[in-house]
């Protein structure tokens, strides 16, 4: 019998529910949505970024010593924040939903493209709607397709043992952080005139101002791994999970909704609690293995990998325009208290490797044919219907 993981917490006191939805990525049935803002997931990234920065280059700036040992911990903060401000941010914007405002959108958008010397919004945007949210959406033009057989290597048809060792040989990789660096130089160069004088101009003046202190290791420390290396390895954890791959042509699902639901799933973060039978020590050893796995196994994977509302990524596919994209959890829930109408019921797995394990193992299972030019016989542009 599948166990309800997320209900095993409900035991727990209400006060630590909004805590657990967030730590989890899912919601419990019919629980009241906190009513985030889109500011509030703004600022709340950005403030992570400045303390990780802030905190790393006052370590840097104390010498070497026992506190250099916190400096993964300031890592964390920072690449936490940035991978959120694109994955979320920059990503609603590239939708049109942050704001109201498609000026606000392009601005914001912009704005954190240039800070994290990511590609251009405006390319950005075009290739995702074009090419992952349309009938291109995982075939051989995805661009999620093209980083994961380009990049990492990895194939189609390939046994599961040696995609796991190709993808983790790829994130300890030189080759690797020297290509996905220069590649986000270069997709600088591939931007309009107006972008590349924007990126020259203030990234010129922050490296002069770095020389002028005589910064260079500080910055080093402080930006450039967690905003370059650690960047690189959360980027291609991410993109690894994020879907499904198709099955083999006999086992597909009909064009449509269903085929657009059957590429993704929820991923979602801990353990059931445990059980109600266990008493005395029994019990409270039980209950300190749980928090302490929910806090050092599953706390750094949503800090580190799936955070903002990569969890219920299969909700932003089947809802691409979305304006309920700030409680996505909660979303998400509604859907299915309300029948998902319209849709196949929703599927998750809990925890990251086992979400990484079931990516790498649909890989294994499909075939390189999959993966030709032509489209697949599915179109979702934008909120458009999957006819």
């Amino acid at each position: 019998m599948d166990v309800d993981v997320r209900g095993t917490m409900s035991v727990l006191p209400g006060i630590c529910q909004p805590f657990l939805t967030w730590l989890t990525g899912k919601a419990l049935p019919g629980q009241k949505a906190s009513n985030h803002s889109p500011h509030g997931h703004l600022l709340v990234p950005g403030a992570f970024v400045i303390v990780g920065v802030a905190a790393s280059a006052a370590l840097v700036s104390r010498g070497l010593g026992m506190q250099l040992g916190l400096l993964p911990l300031t890592w964390l903060v920072t690449v936490s924040g940035a991978r959120k401000l694109q994955l979320m941010i920059v990503h609603q914007c590239a939708h049109g939903t942050f704001s109201g405002s498609r000026r606000v959108n392009e601005l914001v958008g912009a704005a954190l493209s240039l800070l994290l010397t990511i590609e251009p919004f405006k390319r950005y945007r075009a290739k995702h709607i074009e090419l992952h949210h349309a009938q291109h959406h995982m075939t051989r033009r995805d661009p999620t397709v093209v980083f994961l057989f380009d990049k990492v290597g990895l194939r189609p048809g390939m046994s599961k043992p040696e995609l796991w060792r190709r993808l983790l040989l790829t994130l300890v990789s030189p080759r690797y952080h020297l290509g996905m660096t220069a590649e986000r130089i270069a997709s600088v160069a591939r931007g309009s005139p107006s972008e590349l004088a924007a990126y020259v101009i203030f990234w010129g003046a922050v490296l002069a101002i770095v020389v002028i202190l005589g910064a260079e290791l500080v910055f080093a420390v402080a930006w450039l791994v967690p905003i370059v290396l650690l960047y690189n390895v959360s980027s291609c954890l991410r993109l690894s999970s994020e879907h499904l791959w198709p099955a083999p042509v006999a086992e597909r699902q009909p064009p449509g909704r269903a085929l657009v639901a059957s590429y993704s799933t929820g991923i979602f973060l801990g353990e059931a609690t445990p059980s109600p039978e266990l008493g005395g020590i029994s019990a409270a050893v039980a209950w300190a293995r749980w928090a302490l796995r929910m806090l050092f196994v599953h706390l750094p994977a949503r800090l580190f990998v799936l955070v903002g509302d990569t969890p219920c990524h299969d909700y932003h596919h089947r809802h691409p325009r979305s304006r309920e994209w700030m409680n996505y959890a909660y979303a998400r829930q509604k859907d299915i208290d309300a029948g998902a109408p319209g849709w196949p019921p929703y599927t998750e797995v809990w925890g990251f490797v086992p979400a990484l394990d079931a990516a790498l193992s649909a890989l294994s299972r499909t075939c390189e044919t999959v993966y030709v030019a032509t489209p697949a016989p599915v179109r979702a542009v934008n909120g458009a219907s999957h006819a």
